[in-house]
């Protein structure tokens, strides 16, 4: 991927924190996702979204996209959750991410 991107780290809790400095609540919007199951090292995980994007263009599907303050392309919902715990299982070829991006209603 070419330029930069924006990335926050989401814990699922019982009931929202109290927004403090860098911390705040929010919920993922209900929907439909495209959610294939990466298995193997993280550096491959671009190549599973690839394939998404293209079994996507196959189906007529367009992503939940929207141009941000910068022109570049934001995502409405792109969620990448590991299903590793890395200290069970430390070999980064054995993990298993599941990327889930929304579609466009």
């Amino acid at each position: 991927m070419a330029g930069e991107s924006d990335v926050e780290a989401d814990v699922p809790v019982l009931s929202g924190p109290t927004p403090e400095g860098d911390i705040t609540g929010g919920i993922l919007p209900a929907g439909r996702y495209g959610t294939p199951t990466h298995s193997g090292h993280p550096d491959k995980l671009f190549d599973a979204i690839t394939r998404l994007r293209e079994w996507a263009a196959e189906q007529g599907l367009e992503w939940d996209m929207a141009p941000g303050p910068d022109g570049a392309e934001h995502g409405g919902c792109r969620i990448e959750s590991s299903l590793t715990d890395p200290r069970v299982e430390p070999d980064m070829e054995r993990w298993e991410t599941v990327p889930a991006f929304r579609p466009a209603d």
